[in-house]
C-alpha cells in the first residue's frame, strides 16, 4: 500500500512534467485505493497501517486535490463541488497549529477560487484569494513547499489583478514570482512555471500602462525560459511560454515583432497539438485540445491582418480535429521511428519486442472498474502502470526531422492536390466573427489560389438565431429522451422545425450567397464542389440547406444551397488528405447492412431488408430481420471496419438509433444489439480505440449512418468529434451521417435513392446530392426498379420537407 501511494505521487509528478493525463488518472485511482484500504481496515496490510495513518491527512488532501484537478479538466461542476467539500471537511478537522495547516489552507484557497468560475460565487473567489495570500505571508522561508504555494498564490493574484488593474496585487505577485525564479534551478518545473507566469504578468502590465519596458521584460523572460527547454519534447509549459511570447511580440509591435509573433504563435499551436498527440487515450486528448481552436483563430487572424494567407491556413489546420488526428496518425509511427533510427521503439510499438504494443484498454478498464483495484489482481501480480511507450516514441519523433510530418499540416499546394483528387473545386474555412468585425471565409482552390471572402452580416449580434436553434434542438432531444407524451413531442418538434427553417433562411444571405457570388467560387463554373470546414458554433449549421432565393419574385419555390452547389464537409484539410490517401474497396466487395439491431425501429428493419434484397443481395444482413445472419452487436459492427484482421466492409449501412453526446462528444453512441451479458452501445471512444490499431494502407469502405444525430455534437465543434468522424478515423473512406432525429420511413426512401445512385456510379457526395435533389423536385419520377413498397413511402409525408433531406451530409471520398 505504501508502494501504491508512492507510485501515485510519482505519476502525478510525471504528469506535471509530461502532460499525459493518463498519469493523472492513474495517480487518482491509486490514491482512492489507498484511502479505501484505510477506511476498510484491510487485514492484509494491518501491520503497515500505523505507518500510513500518520500520513492520513496528507493522503486525503492529495486525493481531494487530484479529484479537483480532474474535475476542472473535464469541466465537471459537480466533481469540483464534491472535491471542495472533501477538502473543507479535512481542513476543518485539523488544528490551526498543525504543520499541515498552512499547505491545506493554500490549496483549499485555490480550489475555492477556481470553483468560483465554475458554478461558485464571487464570495468564494474573494475568500479563496484572501486565504492564499494570508498563507503565503505566514509561510516560513524554509518551508519545503514554499515555491509551489507561492506559485499558486501568484497565479491567483494574476487572475484578479488586471480586470480591473490592482497595482498592489500585481506587485505582490511579482515579488512571489521573482523569489521562486531566483531560488529555483532554471530548468526545474518551478523555475519554468514561474518564468511563464512572470512573463504573463509583465505582458498584462504592458497592456494596462503601455510602458515599453514591461513588454521588453515579458519577451526577455519568455525567450530565456524557452531556451531552457530546447532539449525537451513539447509540453504544456513550453506551449504556454510560446503563447505569451507571441502575444507580447504582437503587443509591442516593434520592427520585426509582428512577423516573429506570428511565427511564435504557430510554434505554440504546434507544441500544444503535440501535447494532445502524446495522450494515451481519446478522453484526455479531448480535454487537452479544448482551447486549441480559439487560439488558432486568434493567430489565423493575425496572419490575415498581415496579409499572410498561407500562414493563416497553417494556423487554422493546427487548431482543428486534434483528437481525430491523434487517432489516425499513430498508424504511421513505426515507419517514422525507423526513419529516426529507432527501430527498437518501432518493434516495441508493433508488439514485436519484449514489451507489448501501446494498448491502454486493459489499464483503462481496470482503473475505471468497480471494487478494489488490489482485489482484482492475481496473487503476486504487479500493479498496472500507464504505458509510457507512446510518450517515449513521440518524444523521439518530436525532436527529430522524421517526426515533423506528424505535426505539419498540409500546405496550400498539398490541399489543392487533395481537392483535385476529390474532384472538388475549393476548400472553405468558415470563421466566426472576431472582436468588432464580421465573419470570414478563407478559401483554398484546386489551383492553389488562397483568398478570403468577408461576411459583413455575420456579426456576433446576428448569431442569436443560431443560439435559438441550439436551444430548440436540445429541447426536442430532451423531450424525446425523457417524455412519452405525444403532445410534448409534437410541441418540441414544432418549435425545433421553426427554428431550423429560420436558421437556414438566415444562413443563405449572411454566408452562402456571398460565398457563391465571390470570384473565387464563380470561376469554378456551375455547381462547384466545395468542402466546408466551419469553425466554432458555425459547425452546427446545415450549410447545404441555406436559402439562396425565396423564389417569391418569380413565383417559384425556394432555392437551397444544395441546388446550386455540391457541398461536403471535413474536420480539416489534413483529415481529408489522409482519408483520400486510403485505398477504396469496390462497392460490391463486402457490403454489410445493419437494420434495427435494438428492436425499436421497425421502419429501419424494412429499410435494411429492401436495401439488401434489391441492391446488396450478396452482402451480409445483420439485425432483427428474419433473414439476418447476426443480431448486429458492437463487436460485429467493429469487425466491419478496417483492422488487424482485414479490410472490413466495402459498404457499412447502419439503420439504427444513436444517442447524442452527453458531457463529452466521446459519449455519443450507436444503439446496437446487446450481446449476452454486455451492452449494445458503441460509443465514439470505442471506435477511436479501434482506429489506433488499424494497420497503415488498409483499404476502407463507405459508412452510411442514417442513425439519428450521428453527425452532430452539442459542444467542442472544432474537434468535430461525432460518430461520423469517428468512423472516418477508424478507416472508412467516406461517411454519410445525420444531424438530427429523422423519420425512419421517409429516411428509408431517401437511402434507397442514395444507394441506387451509388450503384450507378456516382461518388458518395454526388449520390447524396442527387437523392436530396430528387426529394426536392416536385416533378420527381420514381425509378423503375424501385420496389413498390419503397415507392409507396412517398405518400407517408412530405418528401421535400427540410427536416428530412437536410439532416444528411457527406465527408471523405
Amino acid at each position: 500500500v505504501v508502494y501504491l501511494q508512492n507510485l501515485a505521487v510519482n505519476l502525478y509528478m510525471r504528469y506535471q512534467s509530461g502532460g499525459d493525463l493518463q498519469d493523472l488518472l492513474t495517480a487518482t485511482r491509486y490514491m482512492r485505493e489507498v484511502s479505501a484500504i484505510l477506511d476498510g481496515g484491510d487485514t492484509r496490510v494491518s501491520h503497515d497501517l500505523y505507518l500510513i495513518e500518520r500520513d492520513r491527512p496528507h493522503l486525503e488532501h492529495s486525493l481531494a486535490q487530484l479529484q479537483f484537478m480532474l474535475a476542472v479538466i473535464s469541466r465537471s461542476e459537480p466533481g469540483m463541488a464534491a472535491a471542495v467539500e472533501s477538502a473543507r471537511r479535512l481542513r476543518d478537522g485539523i488544528d490551526e497549529d498543525d504543520p499541515e495547516r498552512l499547505r491545506l489552507d493554500a490549496d483549499f484557497g485555490l480550489m475555492l477560487m477556481v470553483r468560483s468560475f465554475h458554478g461558485g460565487t464571487a464570495r468564494d473567489r474573494l475568500d479563496g484569494l484572501l486565504l492564499m495570500v494570508e498563507t503565503a505571508e505566514a509561510l516560513p522561508e524554509n518551508h519545503p513547499e514554499r515555491p509551489r504555494l507561492l506559485l499558486r498564490t501568484a497565479s491567483a493574484l494574476l487572475v484578479t489583478s488586471f480586470s480591473p488593474y490592482n497595482r498592489r496585487g500585481a506587485e505582490a505577485a511579482e515579488g512571489m514570482l521573482r523569489e521562486v525564479i531566483d531560488a529555483a534551478a532554471p530548468k526545474s518545473q518551478e523555475g519554468l512555471r514561474a518564468s511563464g507566469l512572470y512573463a504573463i504578468l509583465c505582458h498584462s502590465r504592458f497592456l494596462h500602462g503601455r510602458v515599453p519596458a514591461d513588454a521588453d521584460r515579458a519577451i526577455e523572460v519568455a525567450r530565456a525560459a524557452r531556451a531552457q527547454m530546447t532539449d525537451r519534447a513539447p509540453s504544456p509549459v513550453s506551449a504556454l511560454l510560446a503563447d505569451v511570447l507571441a502575444d507580447a511580440l504582437r503587443a509591442r509591435s516593434a520592427p520585426g515583432d509582428d512577423e516573429a509573433g506570428r511565427r511564435t504563435g504557430v510554434t505554440g499551436l504546434r507544441e500544444a497539438a503535440t501535447v494532445v498527440l502524446l495522450q494515451a487515450a481519446a478522453e484526455p486528448a479531448l480535454q487537452m485540445a479544448r482551447t486549441a481552436s480559439h487560439r488558432a483563430l486568434q493567430i489565423a487572424r493575425w496572419h490575415l491582418a498581415d496579409g499572410d494567407l498561407a500562414g493563416a491556413v497553417e494556423a487554422l489546420e493546427l487548431g482543428r480535429g486534434q483528437v481525430l488526428h491523434a487517432s489516425t496518425t499513430t498508424v504511421d509511427v513505426p515507419a517514422l521511428l525507423r526513419e529516426a533510427d529507432r527501430a527498437d521503439l518501432a518493434e516495441e510499438w508493433e508488439g514485436g519486442g519484449a514489451v507489448r504494443a501501446p494498448d491502454t484498454a486493459d489499464l483503462t478498464l481496470l482503473l475505471e472498474g468497480p471494487g478494489s483495484l488490489l482485489g482484482t489482481l492475481d496473487e503476486g501480480a504487479e500493479l498496472p502502470l500507464p504505458d509510457d511507450l507512446r510518450q517515449r516514441a513521440l518524444t523521439v519523433l518530436a525532436t527529430s526531422r522524421a517526426g515533423t510530418a506528424l505535426m505539419r499540416p498540409p500546405t496550400s499546394d498539398e490541399i489543392a492536390a487533395t481537392l483535385r483528387r476529390a474532384g472538388a473545386h475549393a476548400l472553405v474555412y468558415l470563421l466566426p466573427p472576431g472582436d468588432g468585425g464580421g465573419g470570414t471565409a478563407v478559401v483554398v482552390t484546386a489551383d492553389a489560389t488562397v483568398g478570403t471572402v468577408d461576411f459583413g452580416l455575420l456579426r456576433h449580434d446576428s448569431l442569436d438565431v443560431l443560439a435559438t436553434y441550439r436551444q430548440a434542438h436540445r429541447h426536442r432531444q430532451d423531450a424525446l429522451d425523457r417524455s412519452t407524451d405525444p403532445d410534448v413531442h409534437d410541441a418540441a418538434h414544432a418549435r425545433w422545425r421553426s427554428a431550423l427553417e429560420e436558421l437556414c433562411d438566415w444562413a443563405g444571405p449572411v454566408v452562402m450567397a456571398p460565398l457563391a457570388r465571390s470570384p473565387l467560387i464563380r470561376e469554378a463554373g456551375p455547381e462547384p464542389h466545395l468542402v466546408l470546414v466551419p469553425f466554432g458554433d458555425l459547425g452546427g449549421i446545415p450549410w447545404h440547406a441555406a436559402l439562396l432565393s425565396s423564389g417569391l419574385r418569380r413565383g417559384g419555390r425556394p432555392v437551397r444551397a444544395v441546388e446550386r452547389l455540391t457541398l461536403s464537409y471535413a474536420a480539416s484539410a489534413r483529415q481529408l488528405q489522409e482519408v483520400l490517401g486510403r485505398p477504396r474497396l469496390p462497392l460490391d466487395a463486402r457490403p454489410v447492412i445493419v437494420g434495427n439491431p435494438d428492436g425499436t425501429l421497425p421502419g429501419a428493419n424494412t429499410e435494411a431488408r429492401h436495401l439488401h434484397t434489391a441492391l446488396y443481395r450478396q452482402g451480409l444482413l445483420l439485425g432483427t430481420g428474419r433473414r439476418a445472419a447476426g443480431p448486429g452487436t458492437p463487436a460485429e459492427v467493429l469487425a466491419a471496419l478496417p483492422g488487424r484482421r482485414g479490410a472490413g466492409a466495402s459498404v457499412l449501412h447502419l439503420a439504427c438509433h444513436a444517442r447524442p453526446s452527453g458531457s463529452s462528444p466521446l459519449d455519443a453512441c450507436l444503439l446496437l444489439a446487446a450481446p449476452e451479458g454486455g451492452s449494445g452501445q458503441l460509443p465514439v471512444r470505442e471506435i477511436l480505440r479501434q482506429a489506433r490499431g488499424r494497420p497503415p494502407g488498409t483499404p476502407g469502405g463507405l459508412v452510411v449512418l442514417d442513425a439519428c444525430v450521428s453527425d452532430h455534437t452539442t459542444d467542442d465543434f472544432d474537434e468535430a468529434l461525432t460518430l461520423s468522424t469517428a468512423f472516418l478515423a477508424a478507416g472508412a473512406t467516406g461517411v454519410v451521417g445525420s444531424r438530427w432525429e429523422v423519420p425512419d420511413g421517409l429516411t428509408g426512401l431517401m437511402m434507397y435513392v442514395f444507394h441506387d445512385r451509388l450503384r450507378k456510379g456516382a461518388a458518395p457526395v454526388r449520390a447524396l446530392r442527387e437523392a436530396q435533389l430528387w426529394l426536392l423536385d416536385p416533378d420527381r419520377e420514381v425509378p423503375g426498379d424501385m420496389p413498390r413498397a419503397v415507392a409507396d413511402i412517398l405518400h407517408d409525408g412530405d418528401p421535400a420537407a427540410l427536416e428530412l433531406w437536410a439532416a444528411f451530409s457527406c465527408q471523405g471520398h
